[in-house]
C-alpha cells in the first residue's frame, strides 16, 4: 500500500493491492442508483500498527503471496446530501444515531464533537431501511451524486458558504470554549482515506471539518521534489474535531449535527443548519465507498 503526502497534512492511498487480488488506483462513478450497493458481512478485523494518517508511515507494502493475476479497480464515492426540515423543536436527524456506530473513530473526541454540535458514524447496510424510513417520515429531500477524489488528494464536500463576518465556536479537548471569525470562505468536509489489502479492503476514513478561502492567485509550492504551481489559499482546520473512521465493505458513514447544534454559534449549526423560506432546515452527509472493477492485468 501507497500512501502520499496531501496538502492537508494527511496521507492518501495512491495505490493499493486488495486481499482478493485487485490493485485500487482512480476513481469512477457507480453502476448503482437503487440504494446501497451489495456488502460483504463485517467480521472483527486484527488491530492495525500504526496510523496511515501519522507522518511516521508512508509505505506499507502488502503485495507479498498475491496471485499473478490482478484486477484493475476504482475507489468511487457514493455522496448523499440530506436536507431535514425543523418543525418547532422536533429533529428528525437524532433518531437516526440510533442506528449508527459512533465509537469507531477515537473515542476521546466523541464527546468535543457532541458538545461542538457534530457527530460522526459509521453504519452497516442492514440499517438502512431504518434510516430510510426515519427521512421519509420527516419529509427530507435527499440529493444523491457519485463523486471522486483527485488522485492522491482527499475528497472534498463543499457544505455551503461563509457569511461575512461569520463567527464558529467548537470546544478544545479541555473544555475550553473557542472560536474564529471568517471574513469570507467555502466551508468545507475533507475525507483522506486509506485501504487495507490485510483486511478484505477495509476503508479508514479521516473526517475533518475545514474552512478555506481561496485568494484568486497561484504559488509555487515543492511536491514530490517537483515546484509546482498550485492555488493560493488561507485556511483553518478544527482539528480537534477531527475522526479517522473505520469502514468494512459495503458499510457508509454519517456525518451530521447533534443535538447541542441548537446553539447557533456553534460548528454544528453552521455547518449543518440553514433557513430558507422563514423555514428551518438542517443536512446531514452520507458517504459510502465502493470497489469498481475496471480491468484485469497479467503480474509476474
Amino acid at each position: 500500500m501507497i500512501f502520499v503526502r496531501t496538502r492537508a497534512g494527511t496521507f492518501t492511498a495512491l495505490g493499493i493491492v486488495l486481499a482478493f487480488g485487485a490493485t485500487v488506483g482512480g476513481c469512477k462513478t457507480l453502476p448503482w442508483l437503487g440504494g446501497p450497493p451489495n456488502s460483504t458481512t463485517a467480521h472483527d478485523e486484527p488491530e492495525l500498527a500504526g496510523n496511515p494518517f501519522s507522518e511516521s508511515q508512508a509505505v506499507r507494502d502488502v503485495t507479498a503471496g498475491h496471485p499473478a493475476s490482478t484486477n484493475i479497480v476504482g475507489l468511487a464515492f457514493q455522496v448523499y446530501r440530506v436536507d431535514l426540515p425543523i418543525i418547532g423543536d422536533a429533529r428528525h436527524s437524532l433518531k437516526l444515531w440510533n442506528h449508527v456506530d459512533e465509537l469507531r473513530a477515537n473515542p476521546e473526541n466523541v464527546a468535543i464533537r457532541a458538545r461542538s454540535g457534530v457527530r460522526i458514524g459509521a453504519f452497516s447496510p442492514r440499517a438502512w431501511p431504518a434510516i430510510r424510513a426515519i427521512l421519509d417520515t420527516a419529509n427530507a429531500r435527499v440529493h444523491r451524486e457519485q463523486v471522486s477524489a483527485p488522485f492522491g488528494l482527499p475528497l472534498t464536500l463543499e457544505i455551503g458558504l461563509v457569511d461575512g463576518g461569520e463567527s464558529i465556536f467548537s470546544y478544545s479537548p479541555g473544555g475550553r470554549l473557542v472560536g474564529k471569525t471568517f471574513a469570507m470562505g467555502k466551508k468545507l468536509i475533507l475525507l483522506d482515506y486509506a485501504v487495507y489489502a490485510a483486511m478484505g479492503g477495509r476503508i479508514d476514513l479521516q473526517v475533518s471539518f475545514e474552512v478555506r478561502h481561496d485568494r484568486g492567485v497561484m504559488t509555487w509550492e515543492r511536491q514530490d521534489g517537483i515546484l509546482r504551481q498550485v492555488p493560493a489559499y488561507d485556511s483553518h482546520v478544527f482539528r480537534d474535531l477531527a475522526a479517522v473512521m473505520a469502514l468494512n465493505p459495503g458499510e457508509s458513514l454519517l456525518i451530521g449535527p447533534s443535538a447541542e447544534a441548537k446553539n447557533d454559534l456553534l460548528l454544528g449549526s453552521r455547518f449543518f443548519g440553514y433557513t430558507r423560506a422563514a423555514r428551518r432546515f438542517e443536512k446531514l452527509i452520507i458517504v459510502t465507498p465502493t470497489f469498481l472493477q475496471q480491468s484485469s492485468v497479467a503480474t509476474r
